[in-house]
């Protein structure tokens, strides 16, 4: 066991826990093999990542090795006649909003379309449809497409907080494709404003406060400052935003845009400076798209309390986590793990991840 610490700026630590474990390998005639595992703890979290790069070529049985073009193009064939989010069955198909709440019944913004979602899991939990096309590909999502989503998403958000002040927690959710849980293929945004946070919320912003308590600095500045005098996992300057590889990833090649503007919300973006925060996001999709073939992601823009002072403890951020290559049969990546144990495995290293996505 091998115990490494890298000190970054202000409070920020990097520590890591290496193991090795041996094993006599099967597919290479019963010879000794080691595997390095890596413990990574978040910077920020009592929480911990397992890595181990070996695992990427596992067996994987259940496989049916198809070609993601023919699935896609199999899948979007049969689903589009039944879409509720093309546009000849939206109006009849989706939900509206109460009248007393949104006048016409549905919010838009240029081609896109928010409605409630017919089986909400939040006080106000919302869908928004991002194009009139069927399906996109990942690099095919555009800065408009995502400027008219989070255009739209601050209309929102505004409306219900000046009715409803106790609805101030609120994110802006991507599942993209089956392997990240979207049922619908249509590309659509969720779009959440609730009385209590989500639980990564609620331990971010309390930690990050707790940051600033003891260091009297910002968390969110010094990781970025950190990340790029280390320059491993630091790997774009947007336009609004600085993009790093998580150094503790909560899934597989997770990226994290941190707002370099001191604000912890959409609220207090300007319309050109959400359009720029849109032009970043689409960007990175492409990077992952075209040099990690990247097709389905997680994705989760996070918010602090609308209303409330957090900006000198908290930044606006978004988090993208890649997931499996549809395939007619799927194996998840969620396992015991991650799903009630709480500690992700992961197979890639963050810091190659971000060599890839900056070359």
């Amino acid at each position: 066991m091998k115990e490494l610490l890298e000190k970054g700026v202000g409070g920020i630590e990097f520590r890591r826990v290496i193991f090795t474990s041996e094993l006599l390998n099967p597919l290479k005639n019963f010879s000794v093999e080691t595997q390095t595992i890596e413990y990574r703890k978040d910077t920020l979290l009592e929480r911990w990542t397992r890595i181990n790069t070996s695992r990427a070529s596992r067996v994987r049985q259940t496989e049916k090795k198809e070609t993601f073009k023919q699935m896609v193009n199999e899948i979007v064939k049969e689903s589009r006649e039944s879409c509720y989010f093309c546009p000849s069955s939206l109006s009849e198909k989706t939900p509206s909003f109460p009248r007393n709440l949104i006048k016409n019944g549905r919010l838009k913004y240029e081609t896109f379309i928010m409605f409630p979602n017919l089986f909400p899991y939040a006080k106000y939990h919302c869908v928004g449809v991002l194009s009139e096309e069927h399906y996109l590909d990942l690099n095919a999502i555009s800065p408009e497409l995502l400027a008219n989503c989070l255009l739209c998403c601050k209309e929102f958000f505004k409306t219900i907080i000046a009715n409803d002040p106790k609805a101030k927690y609120c994110s802006i959710n991507l599942n993209y494709l089956p392997p990240a849980g979207a049922s619908i293929l249509h590309p659509h945004i969720q779009i959440l404003q609730d009385y209590k946070p989500t639980t990564m919320l609620k331990w971010i912003v309390e930690a990050s406060w707790r940051y600033l308590q003891t260091y009297k600095r910002c968390y969110w500045s010094d990781l970025i400052e950190s990340e790029k005098m280390l320059n491993v996992r630091f790997f774009l300057k947007g336009k609004v935003t600085d993009w790093i590889t998580a150094f503790a990833p909560l899934g597989e090649k997770e990226v994290i845009g941190i707002c370099r503007l001191n604000v912890s919300d959409i609220l207090n973006l300007e319309d050109n400076e959400l359009k720029m925060f849109a032009k970043d996001i689409s960007h990175v999709l492409s990077l992952l798209h075209s040099r990690l073939n990247v097709k389905s992601i997680n994705l989760s823009i996070f918010n602090g309390p609308l209303n409330e002072n957090v900006n000198k403890a908290f930044r606006l951020h978004v988090r993208i986590i890649a997931r499996r290559e549809p395939t007619a049969l799927y194996a998840n990546d969620r396992t015991f793990m991650e799903v009630i144990q709480l500690e992700p495995v992961v197979e890639s290293l963050p810091e190659k991840v971000a060599l890839t996505l900056r070359r």
